[in-house]
């Protein structure tokens, strides 16, 4: 199946195969078990760090519970074309990143959207919990939707697909952008 990625790193090269890294960690693994700061040069708390905190959870439900799972740690990101739209507005809003066509022999659709796992209380103040990521992690190594999930049942929330590619895969080719604009239609 011809599947959409949005590459934010060194580009990849038409036609050519790509394979695991040496590190045995993909560019998304990398940079979450890199160093993190807890705090922003103000001292305030880097939100990103609840990023980081929610992969390593997802990590830990899905050894726990689901092992035959491949791990976010080594994998890449893709989308489908129907879904495609919501990851062009979340990670390419610019359109600085150029989007490649690959090929993928295996990949799991998962919902995205459950990884969102910062909550407000009513005060407004951003909070992260790890109860909630979990029962979150647990819905996604299920293959559920974000609105399976009872705390977003009345919410406006809506799923965002994503493929867990594994590696090896095949870049086909850079979309040009008159295929990106029929692509976001």
């Amino acid at each position: 199946m011809k599947l959409y990625v949005i590459c934010r790193r060194e580009p990849y090269i038409p036609g050519k195969e790509y394979h695991l890294p040496e590190s045995g960690l993909s560019p998304h693994g990398e940079t979450y078990w890199s160093d993190t700061p807890l705090c922003d040069k103000d001292g305030r708390t880097n939100l990103g760090i609840a990023d980081t905190l929610t992969e390593h959870i997802f990590e830990q439900i899905r050894l726990a519970e689901y092992p035959q799972m491949p791990s976010r740690f080594i994998s890449t990101f893709a989308s489908t074309a129907g879904y495609f739209p919501v990851w062009q507005s979340k990670l390419n809003a610019d359109n600085c990143h150029p989007v490649f066509t690959i090929e993928a022999p295996i990949y799991y659709s998962l919902d995205g959207a459950l990884l969102k796992c910062l909550g407000q209380d009513e005060h407004g103040t951003t909070f992260f919990e790890p109860s909630f990521a979990r029962a979150c992690a647990r819905l996604y190594w299920a293959g559920k939707s974000v609105r399976d999930y009872n705390e977003f049942a009345e919410a406006e929330v809506s799923s965002e697909m994503e493929c867990l590619v594994q590696y090896p895969f095949t870049v086909i080719s850079i979309l040009s952008d008159e295929d990106l604009l029929l692509l976001l239609r």
